[in-house]
């Protein structure tokens, strides 16, 4: 397949003139720290090979000019020429090896390479600062990257129809199509390679080269082919501005699922795992088939490494054997933690579970947890494959206390539920929610605006919950989209005292700016409508908005109508969103610029933006394996008398 670009390759018009700034850029670099060495005074300026091997040279400082493309601190990754930690003043300088140093700016510029810059001019300078006992240098690296070289044409040997869902799946006249996960993941190697890492007139880069090679060699994989070799050629042009690439691919024959061995298990059974497997022996072969197995087993939680591999006989190229191997994680867990944040304070959690509860991967779950606003204790249980893999029967239970600024709750709680997986992303759950409830420390012009409030009373009622998560990354995302849908319907018609429903519905939407950045952005809608007397709409299920994960710049449900002292009344109908960029600053750690919009309504459907309330700040973010914790200062745009001019935020993970 060839994919040719333009002779001259992208904006090969405007090059001359970006050249010619760098290289005007270059010379100036060169000049100020020539000017900087002579203005020094007692530093001279010398080369590696002026080094007398008689002497103790020792490294002072590492200084790197004119990088633009490529930060400093990933420069400074490469570097094996390091100088001393700035909060390691006691410690000796580290000694200065000339060999080190020449073979730091090699591997300088073969990192620009992997980027694409293939005129990259990398120049080291030494100044040196004599002490009593030793030379103290100073290390300047000059950088002139040139342009950046684009794909002008890509050719793939044999072609590969990327366009066709249906293409060529087998060579074999009788193959049969495979059914439930792995067709739908063939299809999904399909549409994933219709995004390909490298297409003509991008910039080259060899992390896209070599994940296109991945790309395709999946892709075969997954039509069948348990071995294929791939080799992949990139040739740069003679005025380094341009790559063509390269690859060709050779399919083993047509292969089926012969042997399957699993070793590893002690308390898991065999048929457990077997049962999460989505291929069988006689089954073609299909490399995405193998992936969806790989990650129902990683679901189960019980296994602290998943190893899939296959070989075939030279002899017989058209059986494929397979092998599970797996490590078993200890299936009783304890763990007590705890935390801070500004709306919870002091937190402190403990938690127990049994991840293969009498066997067949059934997981109970004990935990409790305290904090000012919730003091609760709750069981869950899950029962996966309730009549098919992709269903799970759940069960909650739990006992609680809420303290909010206008109500105190106690609760008892119970819910069992149906959960469906449409794909590993697209999940429903189904329920029926049964409360026992009591209200207190609701003051009377509380009561009176909302239409009163019950002091006890019973919900009984289906609840239903739909997330679907399109996203790189669950924890970080950067690319992508969420939704999701919540609601919950009470009646008198089974016995409830309360006669309500709610619906709140959410989406979020994630874009990566220049390889760094991401900007999200959400927005929330909600509707409560209670059947008959107000006050059969809970005061804990009417709609709250302001604060941590909400609208930052407002106090914990501040945003929206209040009593006279500052108590909030909840609403019928809620608009909540708001945007955010967010910026990798130095290794683990960024900055954060939000805005916050939201409008709590007393009125049932009002969905009218008319009394939007905004607010905007910064915030810093450092990331954890947990997540990201967050701190976010927020400031109301259109505040009004008596709120606070400002509000700090302390969260961990995003809001999104």
């Amino acid at each position: 397949m060839r994919r040719p670009g333009r002779p001259g390759g992208p904006n090969r018009a405007a090059r001359p003139t970006r050249s010619h700034g760098r290289k005007t850029g270059f010379l100036l670099i060169l000049f100020a720290s020539s000017i900087a060495s002579l203005l020094a005074g007692a530093a001279a300026a010398i080369s590696t090979d002026d080094l007398d091997p008689e002497r103790r040279w020792l490294v002072g400082q590492v200084e790197i000019l004119g990088n633009e493309a490529i930060s400093k601190s990933d420069l400074r990754g490469v570097l094996e020429t390091r100088p001393r930690r700035l909060l390691a003043f006691w410690r000796e300088r580290p000694a200065f090896e000339p060999t080190t140093f020449d073979g730091d700016l090699e591997r300088i510029r073969r990192l620009y390479e992997t980027e694409g810059y293939f005129k990259t001019r990398v120049l080291g300078r030494l100044e040196s600062k004599q002490t009593a006992d030793a030379e103290i240098l100073t290390a300047t690296i000059s950088i002139d990257e040139g342009p950046r070289a684009f794909v002008t044409e890509i050719e793939i040997d044999p072609p590969v129809d990327v366009a066709t869902p249906d293409a060529e799946r087998d060579a074999e006249p009788d193959a049969e199509p495979d059914e439930d996960a792995g067709e739908s993941a063939h299809r999904r190697s399909h549409a994933s390679l219709r995004q390909r890492a490298l297409e003509v007139g991008e910039p080259f880069r060899e992390a896209d080269y070599q994940r296109l090679e991945t790309q395709l060699r999946a892709l075969h994989l997954d039509r069948g082919h348990a071995s294929v070799q791939t080799k992949r050629i990139a040739r740069v042009r003679p005025d380094r501005e341009g790559v063509t690439v390269r690859y060709e691919i050779v399919p083993g024959p047509p292969a089926r699922i012969g042997d399957v061995s699993i070793s590893g298990l002690e308390k898991v059974t065999r048929s457990l795992i077997e049962r999460e497997l989505t291929f069988e022996s006689g089954d073609r072969f299909s490399l995405s088939a193998i992936e969806e197995s790989r990650r129902r087993l990683l679901q189960l939680d019980l296994f602290s490494s998943i190893q899939i591999e296959w070989q075939t006989d030279p002899a017989d190229p058209g059986v494929a054997t397979i092998s599970i191997v797996l490590r078993e994680k200890k299936p009783r867990e304890l763990r007590v933690g705890g935390g801070y944040s500004t709306e919870e304070q002091a937190r402190a959690q403990v938690r127990w579970q049994n991840r293969n509860w009498f066997g067949g991967g059934r997981r109970l779950l004990l935990s409790g947890r305290y904090s000012s606003r919730v003091r609760a204790a709750e069981a869950s249980f899950a029962q996966p494959h309730l009549g098919d893999r992709d269903n799970r029967g759940l069960f909650e239970f739990s006992l609680f206390q809420q303290d909010e600024a206008n109500f105190t709750r106690n609760s008892i709680q119970g819910v069992p539920a149906f959960e469906h997986s449409f794909t590993p992303r697209l999940v429903l759950t189904t329920g029926l929610r049964i409360e026992t409830a009591t209200v207190r420390d609701v003051v009377e012009e509380v009561r009176d605006r909302i239409g009163g409030v019950r002091s006890e009373g019973k919900l009984i009622g289906p609840q239903i919950q739909l997330s679907w998560k399109r996203v790189d990354d669950l924890i970080q995302p950067r690319n992508g989209f969420t939704l999701s849908l919540e609601g919950d319907y009470s009646t008198r018609l089974i016995g409830a005292t309360y006669d309500y429903f709610k619906l709140v519905g959410e989406v979020a939407v994630f874009k990566s700016v220049y390889d760094f950045a991401v900007v999200a952005g959400r927005l929330k809608l909600g509707a409560a409508q209670a059947f008959g007397d107000k006050e059969r709409l809970p005061i804990f299920e009417r709609l709250y908005a302001g604060g941590e994960g909400s609208v930052r710049g407002y106090g914990r449900r501040q945003l929206g109508p209040t009593a006279s002292n500052g108590n909030p009344l909840g609403g019928r109908s809620l608009i909540e969103g708001g945007f955010e960029a967010r910026i990798p600053v130095w290794k683990q750690i960024g900055v954060v610029g939000f805005f916050d919009f939201g409008q709590i309504s007393l009125d049932r459907y009002d969905f009218v933006p008319d009394e939007l309330r905004y607010s905007a700040g910064p915030g810093l973010s450092y990331s954890t394996p947990i997540g990201p914790i967050s701190l976010f200062a927020g400031f109301p745009i259109n505040r009004q008398d008596g709120e606070p001019p400002w509000q700090i935020h302390f969260n961990i993970g995003f809001f999104f």
